[in-house]
Order: structure tokens, then sequence, then C-alpha cells
């Protein structure tokens, strides 16, 4: 492990101090109050043994686990399930509980998991909750001691500070003097509005890339160049979270500017009272510090992004699509859509290219309501579109591609007073099932593309398999 985690560990072992003086209903081993060793296998070792459980697992981003376990030895299958569930809680940050033949609880913050095996299924509930609270105490702990390091270590690319980089340094820097979590919200410099594009270590993560409408409080300090203060999270963010706590949540908005045009704003919320003015002057400071940096480096970003833009549809183009397949090579699944409007080359003809152009832009929302968030359209010829599916196998891509073309054949657009029917041919590819190459899939799709169109249009065809 390296020695950022251990330092980590030793900042995160004042966190659980306490359990190592208690005896609770499920605590087998006595512990004397003392100062806890920073060494890793210790402290996990404590855990287990303040709740009686056969092993206790630590994991941190992409570096093996850590593992404590009780002296007589643990069954390995039974380990490997404690470290599978803890990746699954670093990677979504939420708390996990599994019964089988053990009982493994996982609770994750950011980008660390840990996980606590117990010997079998019928483990009391006031034992699970107890452990619960202690591994998020844990991670809790360890997660602010990393954030500082992960803030440049992930976003520094050729010693060069990126738009990432800063924000990130922002939000964390508000954060810590407030005491309480921070967003940082942009104006979109491509298209409108205003959106969530960094959260603090201890935030809300569904904040992330969160719409904020102009009337929201955040909006307004962003498109305003406004100091705002709202009563509730709802009034500051525009929108209420499902399941979030219903309780008034103070909150407050500085805004980043560039001399006198703003560009986006930093949000704290959950602020007291009492203590909203103590903070004010230094978050207006820290705001007035990043604005130009901020503004700078998101119309560079902007500029860059632009080049990879169909400029009639707003999907991604050619360029897009070949930077983007060139991320996922690596990737173990990968689909790949490529679809064709039917008798596209008919509407130009007799309705004129203002009509096509028209359909085309039509077409690029009925995808963007259509497929996931994670998906990628791009548009890399005239009516033709190329889709790449991230994480995504054969039979799923076929379902995707299906739901496209029944979206497409059920839209309907109006030009010049007529409605124009619209549906699309698709070709499905996807690795590793009919490629193991991720440059082949344009190709591979293609030729399934062609089946489709050769068999009568307004359908799926899927390639053959490698």
């Amino acid at each position: 492990m390296s020695w950022i985690a251990l330092v980590g560990l030793a900042a995160a072992s004042a966190a659980i101090g306490w359990v190592a003086g208690r005896r609770g209903p499920g605590a087998a081993e006595p512990v004397a109050e003392q100062v806890l060793p920073a060494d890793h296998q210790h402290l996990l070792d404590l855990l287990r043994r303040a709740h009686r459980a056969l092993a206790a697992v630590f994991v941190y981003e992409d570096d093996e686990a850590v593992v404590a376990e009780h002296p007589r030895g643990v069954n390995r299958d039974a380990v490997g399930r404690g470290e599978a569930l803890a990746r699954v809680a670093l990677h979504d940050g939420r708390q996990h509980v599994t019964k089988q033949a053990e009982t493994v609880l996982a609770v994750g913050d950011g980008g660390v998991g840990v996980a606590m095996v117990f010997p079998d299924k019928d483990v009391p509930e006031e034992t699970i909750s107890r452990a619960l609270g202690d591994l998020r105490r844990l991670c809790a702990g360890l997660e602010a001691q990393y954030a500082r390091e992960r803030r440049w270590g992930a976003y520094r690319r050729a010693g060069q500070e990126t738009l990432q980089a800063a924000l990130a340094d922002l939000c964390e820097q508000a954060a810590d003097l407030a005491g309480v979590p921070a967003v940082v919200v942009l104006r979109d410099a491509i298209g409108e509005g205003a959106h969530v594009r960094r959260v603090s270590y201890g935030s809300d993560r569904r904040l992330e890339n969160l719409s904020v409408p102009a009337s929201a409080g955040a909006g307004r300090a962003a498109m305003e160049d406004t100091t705002i203060t709202c009563e509730t999270f709802e009034e500051m963010f525009g929108q209420r979270l499902d399941d979030r706590r219903q309780r008034d949540e103070f909150s407050m908005a500085f805004p980043l500017r560039d001399g006198g045009q703003p560009a986006g704003a930093v949000v704290v919320y959950g602020l007291s009272r009492s203590a909203a003015h103590a903070v004010a002057v230094e978050l207006e400071r820290i705001a007035m510090e990043f604005g130009p940096r901020v503004a700078q480096m998101q119309a560079v970003w902007a500029a860059g992004h632009r080049s990879t833009l169909d400029a009639l549809t707003g999907l991604g183009n050619r360029r897009a699509m070949d930077e983007r397949l060139a991320q996922h090579v690596g990737d173990d699944h990968l689909g790949f859509l490529l679809l064709d409007l039917d008798h596209f080359k008919k509407v130009n003809d007799e309705l004129g290219h203002a009509a096509g152009d028209a359909v085309l832009k039509h077409v690029a929302g009925v995808l963007k309501a259509t497929l996931r968030e994670q998906d990628i359209p791009c548009r890399i010829g005239g009516e033709e579109i190329a889709v790449i599916l991230p994480a995504t196998n054969l039979a799923e891509a076929e379902l995707a591609a299906e739901r496209v073309r029944k979206a497409v054949e059920g839209s309907r657009v109006v030009v010049s007073g007529r409605e124009i029917a619209i549906t699309c041919s698709v070709g499905v590819a996807a690795k590793p099932e009919t490629t193991s190459e991720v440059a082949n899939l344009p190709a591979v799709a293609d030729k399934a593309l062609y089946k489709a169109k050769e068999s009568g249009r307004n359908r799926v065809k899927v390639a053959a398999g490698s």
C-alpha cells in the first residue's frame, strides 16, 4: 500500500478511536484505550475484533485489498466476497448488506471501500447497524485525508493545471473553510443554462452534473453576478432530491467572475446561521481569487469541445467518435450502433435542405431522450449517426438499437405544415462478441447496417460474431 494510504489510516484512527475502549454486545476482545498504531492491519483488526467479525477488508482505488482476519483463518471465498462488495461500495458510494453463507457489510466513500465479514447469516440487526456506523466513520476519516492528494494528482496533465483541477481545488477549499459540503456551478459555455460541475467530497453525489434553473439561487449567482442566500436546499438548486432529509438547509452562493462577466458560482449548503457570517468574507475572497482562472480555463475547454461537436445537431462529430473510441480501447465490453435515416435523400429532394436539417435536429433530440446519459451519439456523415455504448454487451446493444428504432419510428416532425414520417435502419456491433478490437467496431456495424437496409429498412441487424 502507498504511503498516502498509511498516512490516511493514521488520521482515520482518530475518527474511530472510541471503538477501542468500548464493549458492545458483539465485542469479544476488550481493548484498553491507547494511541492507535498507524499500521493499517492493526486498525482493521481493531474493527474486526470490536464486532466479532471474521474479517475486515479495506480497498483504496485500484490498490490491492488489505485484509485483517481471525487468527484461526477464514474461508478464502468469504474474504473474496468481502473484497468484491467493498469494491462495489467504493464505486457507488453506498452501503451494502448481503446474507449468504456469511453476512457481509460494506461501505464506500469516493475512492475508499471497507467491508466486514461475519461468520453466518443470522447476525442481529443491532450488530449490523453498529458495524455499519463504524464503517461509515472509517470511510469518512480516510476520504478526508485522501481528498487533498487526489485533488491535484488526478487532474494534473503534463504539469499544467486543468479546469477540473481548478474546480477541485476551489471546491475543497470552500468546503474546508465552511465546514459543510460545497459545489461549483458553471454557466454552460456551449449551450444555455448552468450545471453543477464539481462537488466536494462528502457532498450529495446526485448533485453531479445537475441542471440548475436560472431562477434558482445557484443559477442566479452564476448568471447575474450576485451573492445569493437561500433558506432551503430546494430554493438554492431549483429541485428537491428524492429521500433527502426534508429540512431547512441554509446555503450561500458566491459568483465567480472574470472582470464583470459572471462564469459560475461556488455554493456551500447545510450552514448554520451563526457560522454563515463568519465564513462569508473568506468565501467571497476565494471566489474572487478563482473567478478569472476558472473563466479562462473554461473558455479554453469550450473552444476544444466545439471542435468535436456537429454544429447542426449538437451531437458529437466524427472526431468525437474517434476520440471516444480510443478512450475505451481497454474496455472488456463496448457496444456500438450505426444508424442511417431511411429515404433521407427523398426528404432533401422533395422538401429542400431546410427540411432535411429539421429532420436531423429532430432525430438528434429523439436520441438524447432515448439513450442513457453515458451513451455517446455522433453524427459522422450526412444522415449517418454512430452511438457508442460503454459497458454494454451485444445483447444489451441490440435492445438499445431496437429502442432507438421504435423511438424514431414513433416520432413525427412537421416542416412547413407537412408532417414527415421518419424511420431508421440500425447495425449493431460489440466488443468482444463481434470483434476483439474497438477500432473495428464502425466497420463491423456498417456491414450489419447494410444488411438492415438490404432486407427492407426500418429494422435492426446484428453483426456476425468474430
